[in-house]
Order: C-alpha cells, then structure tokens, then sequence
C-alpha cells in the first residue's frame, strides 16, 4: 500500500539551474550550494515533476530502465524536491560565519567592462613601460632577505599582503556577481598554509563558457596589484623615501609572484584548479582522484590499507594524470615543509637565542626573539588547523 500512496505522489520542486556537461547536466541550487552531475534521463524526470506529472505516470513512461524510487531518493536528500503542503528546504544557516557578498549584477559589470579593461590593460603597460626604463623598479629577487627590522617587516607585509589577498578574494567575488552570483568570504587552509577562500560554488549554475572569468579573475587582480605597487615605489623613490619602505614593497611584489605561481599547485585546488576542472568538465576532481588513491592503496595493500572504490569513474585517463600530479605535489610540499620550512624556522629560534646571549644591543635581542615566536605561531597555527582538518576528515 505504501507504493501505491507513492505512485499516486506529485512533488514539488524547488527552483533549480540545469546547465549541460557533456553528456551528462549539472543540476543544483544556489542558496542550498548543492550541485549533482545527473544523466540526460534524470533531468528528464526532473522537468517532468516540474510539470506535475505524478510518481505512477512517471515510471510508466521510463518503464524498468530507470529505478525512479532510488533517483527520487536522491532529489529527496539534495533537498531539491518536497512534499506538497510541507515547507521548501532552506539553506543550513547556523554554522556558516562567513561574509555574503552580493552586488547588484549591473555594478559589478562595470569593474569588467570595455572601458575598464581599457584602463587596466593601460596601467599595465604603463608600470612595465616604467619598469623596463628604470631597473630599479624591476622585481628585486632579494627583497624579502631581510637584515633587520625583523618583526616590523613581518606584521607589515603580513598586513599588506592581507590586503592584496582580500583584493584578490574580491575579484573572484565581484566577477561572479557581474553573472547574478552571490558567494560567500570565509578562510581555509592549503596544507598548513591558511587561506583567505571565496565560495563560488553559484558558478555551477552557468553555462561553462561564463565560469571562466570568475575563477580567474583573482589573478587578474593580483597582477593589476603588482603594476599598481610598481608605480608606488616610482613615487617612493622620487620623494626619496626611506630604502625601509621601498624594501617592504619590492617584497610585497616578490610575495604577490609567489602567490601568482602556488596557483599552479593544481593539488591544492587552486584557481588553477577549478579552471582545470570546468575545462575538462570534471567538477569534483579532486575528491575522485582521493576516491581512486584509496581504491588503488587498498589493492596496493592487499586490503590492509585504503578503502575498496568504484568502476564507474567520469573519464578515467584524466583521473589518472590529476591522480599523479596530485601525489607528485604532497611529496614535494611535505618535503619541502620538513627540508626548508621547519629547519628555516629553527634557524630564527636559534638565531634568536644567540642574541640573547651575546653582547647585541635590546631592540636587535627582541626584534630576533619577537620574530621568531610570530614565525612559530604562524607555522604552528596552520599546521594545527591542517591536521584537525585531516583528523575529521578521516572521521567523516
């Protein structure tokens, strides 16, 4: 009897954004961040319940090929259909701090017109035009060697560099709002490295060629950063400034192109990444590619380790390559974390404690001693909150 009242069933079904990925659709919502990757046949069932065709016809019109009661389930727990008479699912709202940007689409769509890319590609040219005149406004490899003023220089370019980092969320933010997508500021971390990261999970609602800007916008702004600190240090160096000052923002840039460059780290999930993951029409890349490593770690381990995977994976030669890329990276970042990071850090303690001990003046004692606890702490913080993160992913 139970079948039968489902038979009978219509549901409703919450407003959705279906966008073609090549065989298959994307369907999801924006305000419950939900996206699924489901056959040609599922969004067919999916117009059909917008319609309000019933349970019973649905599934005499798709015969055995199709289990409707199992892909019903599913829509039921993406919350992406409900019962006639009971509320509309609502988005979880309790554990999310972090920051909703949304602007009207139409100004945002100025910062990305003609007449701004105009502007921006002119200021380019006119730093680099500057640059290639005067070597001193050329990169400077050595600017962030430092000799003294430690710990003023570290909070400094810790502070300006928050502010490029947050230009750079922002681009990412405002250039999906130029499509009408709201998303959201929180921070993350990449290894033991904490992050500032923009939710543009809304993406997933455009067609494939609108994504693009979005996802690549935050470099764009990095390097209209860069050709805006060029000019600066050109003003800096004209009224004579103090070398102090000129260091600190040759060093911003340096760590502006370091940042530009660990977007290529593609087993970080990076911009890179995800513009990776729309070119190949793979949106969940990664966590495949865990998927398989544990698979492939089980068989490796005769079961002792990993866990069994699936057959069923979306295109498997590109998993494959990202799959190696992927283990590739996290053997040279671990190494590079315990040969360079950790023993760079050591050095500053002990560099500080001979200080101490010596016949250095006060300030030089504490700027060593203070430089070194910031350090630690910032080291230590991200590896915190790394292994938290994989402790509860290991739970989950």
């Amino acid at each position: 009897m139970a079948d039968q009242r489902n038979d009978c069933a219509t549901y409703c079904v919450i407003p959705l954004s279906i966008q073609p990925e090549g065989d298959d659709f994307l369907v999801g919502n924006q305000d419950l961040q939900e996206y699924y990757q489901f056959p040609q046949e599922g969004v067919r069932i999916i117009r059909l319940l917008q319609q309000g065709v019933t349970v019973a016809e649905i599934k005499r019109t798709f015969g055995e090929a199709v289990d409707i009661d199992d892909f019903l389930h599913v829509l039921l727990e993406a919350r992406f259909i409900h019962a006639p008479g009971t509320p509309a699912p609502a988005a979880a709202t309790e554990a999310d701090r972090r920051w909703k940007f949304a602007v009207p689409a139409r100004l945002a769509g100025l910062f990305f017109s003609w007449p701004a890319w105009g502007a921006y590609g002119a200021l380019i040219a006119y730093a680099l035009f500057e640059a290639v005149a005067d070597p001193r406004l050329r990169i400077n490899p050595t600017a962030l060697y430092l000799q003294d003023h430690f710990t003023v220089s570290l909070l400094t370019l810790l502070v300006l560099h928050s502010c490029t980092t947050g230009l750079h969320e922002l681009g990412h933010m405002m250039a999906a709002a130029k499509y009408g997508v709201q998303s959201r500021l929180g921070w993350g971390n990449r290894l033991w490295n904490i992050v500032a990261e923009a939710d543009l999970s809304g993406l997933h609602a455009l067609p494939r060629q609108s994504r693009y800007l979005p996802l690549v916008a935050g470099m764009l702004v990095d390097v209209l950063n860069i050709a805006l600190i060029t000019l600066l240090i050109k003003v800096f160096i004209n009224e004579g400034s103090h070398p102090f000052i000129i260091n600190i923002f040759q060093a911003l840039i340096l760590q502006i192109l370091i940042t530009l460059s660990w977007q290529f780290n593609v087993f970080l999930k990076t911009d890179v990444y995800y513009v990776l993951c729309t070119y190949c029409n793979y949106p969940n890349l990664d966590s495949e590619a865990r998927v398989y490593l544990r698979e492939k770690l089980h068989q490796l381990s005769l079961g002792r380790a990993g866990a069994p995977g699936h057959t069923d994976y979306y295109h498997l030669p590109t998993l494959r390559a990202f799959a190696a890329v992927w283990v590739a990276g996290r053997v040279a970042s671990l190494a590079f974390l315990f040969l360079v990071v950790i023993p760079t850090v050591l050095r500053y303690g002990r560099d500080a404690w001979n200080a101490l001990g010596s016949a250095a003046s006060a300030s030089s004692q504490w700027d060593l001693s203070l430089f070194f606890i910031l350090s630690a702490t910032l080291l230590a913080a991200g590896l915190i909150v790394w292994i938290r993160g994989r402790t509860h992913t290991q739970k989950t």
